[in-house]
Parts: structure tokens; C-alpha cells; sequence
């Protein structure tokens, strides 16, 4: 299984070989994460990594890659190598190629609409911390129902 921060150099990686429509800021890429997650748990039946997902504020936060980069202002491509197998980045890329074109902002307007995300946050104003753990339960429930409707 891969390490969050793997999924997260990755991301970086892909989003460094294109154009961008949308720079990969702090805010974009955990909802990127998010969003690798949930169709991990929904489509290969397991997590893509075991580190936890919380309900920030803003959105979906993995803290254990906030902490890593809490003082970088830029991601830079080449700060390290993902230890990441062929299955694992071809998923990441498939997901990465879904989503690449919805800015930080949109993704997070997407994500504050789906049930992981509203379980989590029930109770919180929209401007308190909360810190909740998503559940991965939440999210294989809420991803494989997406998955289902579209097909």
C-alpha cells in the first residue's frame, strides 16, 4: 500500500508534465487525494493508503502530507521519488485525468455536496476547524454508488 506523501509526489509529478489550467495549490491537491481515495476504496476495494482524511474548513485535508509541505509556498517536480508500483500510478493517472481540469475551488464546491464529506461535518459551522476523521467506510459507500450510477 502506498503512503499518502507517495500519491501526493505523484499528483506533483503529473501536474508538472502538462499545461495546468489550475495551479496545484495546497487546497487542490488534498481534494485530489480525496478523491484517490474514495474511488480506491470504491473501485480496487481497498484504500490506496492508510493515512487518516480529515474535515477541515475548506475541505478534505490528509494532515499527514499538510504537515510534510505546511511550509513550502511551491511544489516543486523531483523532491522525491514515489514509491509507487504500475497499478498504483496507472490509478492515480486515471484520476488525476478526471479531475485535472476542475480548479481548488470547484473541487471543493464538489466535495461539500457528497455525504463523506456532510457526515463529517455535521455539527461545525462552516468556519470551525473540526479536524473529523472521513471514514473510509463513508467514502467506499459514497464512491461505489457513484461508480454504479454511472454504468
Amino acid at each position: 500500500m502506498a503512503r499518502a506523501l507517495d500519491v501526493a509526489y505523484f499528483l506533483i509529478q503529473l501536474a508538472d508534465s502538462a499545461e495546468e489550467p489550475d495551479h496545484l495549490t495546497h487546497l487542490r491537491l488534498h481534494k485530489l487525494l480525496y478523491y484517490v481515495q474514495g474511488w480506491s476504496l470504491a473501485l480496487r476495494g481497498r484504500p490506496m493508503f492508510p493515512d487518516a482524511i480529515e474535515a477541515w474548513a475548506h475541505g478534505p485535508v490528509v494532515p499527514s502530507v499538510y504537515k510534510h509541505f505546511e511550509k513550502s509556498k511551491r511544489f516543486v517536480n523531483g523532491q522525491q521519488t514515489p514509491s509507487l508500483n504500475d497499478d498504483e500510478r496507472e490509478f492515480i493517472q486515471d484520476v488525476w485525468e478526471t479531475y485535472k481540469d476542475y480548479s481548488a475551488l470547484k473541487l471543493r464546491d464538489m466535495i461539500r455536496r457528497e455525504s463523506p464529506w456532510k457526515q463529517a461535518r455535521h455539527g461545525f459551522g462552516p468556519a470551525e476547524f473540526g479536524g473529523v476523521e472521513i471514514s473510509k467506510e463513508a467514502l467506499r459507500e459514497h464512491f461505489s454508488r457513484k461508480a454504479k450510477a454511472k454504468v
